[in-house]
């Protein structure tokens, strides 16, 4: 039972939620209002859709850096 939480939903949660706060300082700088919301509504849409960066996110628990043209996710790679 626990392993389910280990390598499922939950998993994808704590990962989405050390993004947050590994990159809070750039996205309360850069992204005001709902703005900020909207770009992790739109990361949750691009993991979604991109399996392949969705393991590679899942890989690097959330400490990766993403390309963004404006609120659109274009690309997202390891931290260096």
């Amino acid at each position: 039972m626990f392993w389910e939480y280990d390598n499922g939903y939950f998993k994808a949660l704590l990962d989405i939620l050390e993004f947050v706060n590994s990159h809070s300082e750039i996205i309360n700088h850069d992204y005001r209002g709902n703005k900020k919301y909207t770009l992790l509504i739109n990361l949750i849409k691009y993991l979604a859709k991109n399996p392949e960066k969705r393991e590679l996110f899942k890989k690097y628990g959330g400490y990766v850096e993403l390309i963004v043209n404006d609120t659109e996710i274009i690309n997202l790679k390891e931290i260096n």
